[in-house]
């Protein structure tokens, strides 16, 4: 028997991790959180548009690929429009996650060591639980990745004639409507084969891009131009988050921290990459390796470019590659097993324990559901239901949650909404005017009471309005987040 399991311990271990990794997102995903503001947006739009508008800029500041919403309005006509079904497609997603990546590791690491330290940071790492029960393409585009590196690298490349070369394009086309990022994928093989197989490659890039381009042009003009042109405006410009030689330190220190959620500096997460990649580059290369070292160059020089950041859970997509380059080092280790051991057990408890969110409580808080919430706004509406009445006006701050939540009651508000308002001064100046002796509720969902929000409280503060009906509802860990119903009467 002891025999047995020394012999079967590796698989042993690899069961055991994909068992946590699968109860971790079934826990998640049963808890089933409210949809915050950004969710909400995106299922208001599957709701509302056809499969046609899909093909569009979306309704509020959303961008999700064509696939990824065709394929949840179908799930949502079959099922209803519950968050399970929202959140199908992204769980599946990080299920299959899993197992995919467990074969990527394989084919990039050598010792079993570094494969069951990789595996085990895979499975605990927040944002791929997280992401694996939010309903947007994040979990979907690291399974692209990954999927594609995996059949890239099982691939002849000295072999491809035409037909495996418009194979190739048609699965990238198919891929990159569920998946924006795996453009980079496809990038980096084209370089590959033009490296590899010089002028040779000419004839191959051209059938591999062929059906690829014929669907990207009608595609780019009409959903992702437009729709990166709204996401600067509202967000990417403004944010600074594209990579420039100023930002450069910044923007990696941010996007390692948010990778890994370690409570300690990013130094350590970037000298085990770096040392990773470079260890990559001066040993003998597999066809992995120089795809891995490729895929991350073309990422950084996009955001250089200002074609696609690389920044927080959109940059999610390379958390697989980088993972990985990190655990490299304990590839090369020529040290005895015991300390071999020792030191993977080392990088396991930084990144596997020491969470940058919740401390290494995260372990003890995960068994609260509030610990993955953004906004508690169900709470809000079920009020609201019993005490609405036809003549009641409404003014609502963070629209979508508390839109998406009232047609699940039925509760028909756009008739009655005067304001969505943003905490600005004109909004105050805008509440001054309205008609006295009447009550106004304000509503608000998943936003820090102690900035935007406090403008209700203020108003009735300054004796304009009083305060009859109120109704709070906050999360436990983000004391900062309160949703609210309040009831105000404009005084004369």
């Amino acid at each position: 028997m002891k025999n047995a399991l020394k012999k079967n311990f590796f698989h042993i271990s690899v069961c055991l991790i994909f068992l946590l990794g699968i109860f971790l997102r079934f826990k998640t995903y049963f808890y089933c959180k409210p949809l915050w503001g950004d969710e909400a947006a995106l299922a208001l739009n599957v709701m509302d548009g056809s499969f046609l508008d899909f093909l569009k800029p979306l309704n509020y500041v959303q961008c999700a690929p064509f696939l990824f919403l065709s394929f949840t309005k179908i799930l949502t006509g079959i099922f209803g429009t519950s968050e399970y079904v929202f959140r199908l497609i992204p769980f599946v997603s990080g299920i299959l996650s899993i197992f995919a990546f467990y074969f990527l590791s394989k084919q990039f690491l050598n010792k079993k060591w570094s494969i069951l330290a990789a595996n085990y940071l895979f499975c605990v790492n927040y944002n791929m639980i997280y992401y694996s029960e939010e309903f947007k393409q994040y979990s979907v585009e690291v399974l692209v990745t990954i999927l594609s590196l995996l059949y890239l690298t099982k691939l002849d490349t000295g072999s491809l004639n035409t037909k495996k070369c418009l194979i190739i394009g048609l699965i990238f086309s198919v891929l990159f409507l569920f998946s924006i990022p795996v453009i980079f994928i496809l990038i980096t093989f084209i370089i590959y084969i033009a490296y590899k197989n010089q002028k040779k490659s000419i004839k191959q890039i051209f059938f591999i891009l062929t059906p690829f381009v014929l669907l990207f042009i009608p595609y780019y003009i009409s959903f992702l131009l437009p729709s990166k042109n709204i996401m600067q405006m509202y967000y990417w410009d403004e944010k600074n988050i594209y990579l420039n030689f100023q930002n450069f330190g910044y923007i990696t220190k941010e996007f390692m921290l948010y990778l890994y959620r370690i409570n300690i500096s990013p130094l350590i997460a970037i000298v085990l990459t770096v040392f990773g990649a470079l260890i990559t580059l001066i040993k003998k290369k597999s066809e992995t390796d120089i795809l891995f070292l490729t895929l991350i160059s073309v990422a950084i020089i996009s955001s250089f470019l200002h074609i696609y950041i690389l920044y927080n859970r959109l940059g999610l997509y390379l958390y697989p590659v980088l993972l990985l380059l990190i655990v490299k080092p304990l590839d090369i280790l020529k040290l005895n097993k015991k300390l071999n051991i020792l030191i993977s057990l080392v990088i396991v408890f930084i990144f596997g324990f020491y969470f940058r969110m919740n401390g290494i409580k995260h372990i003890q808080k995960f068994y609260n559901r509030e610990i993955f919430y953004e906004t508690k706004v169900n709470d809000i509406v079920n009020f609201l239901h019993k005490k609405i009445k036809d003549d009641d006006i409404f003014i609502i701050g963070n629209y979508t949650a508390i839109e998406y939540y009232c047609r699940r009651l039925n509760l028909d508000l756009k008739h009655k909404i005067l304001l969505k308002y943003s905490g600005t001064e004109n909004d105050i100046k805008f509440l001054d005017k309205l008609a006295p002796d009447k009550a106004y509720w304000f509503l608000n969902s998943g936003r820090p009471y102690a900035t935007l929000d406090r403008v209700p409280y203020k108003w009735a503060e300054s004796g304009m309005g009083k305060i009859t009906q109120e109704f709070r509802s906050s999360i436990k860990n983000k004391p900062d987040i309160i949703d609210y119903a309040i009831q105000i009467n404009k005084l004369k």
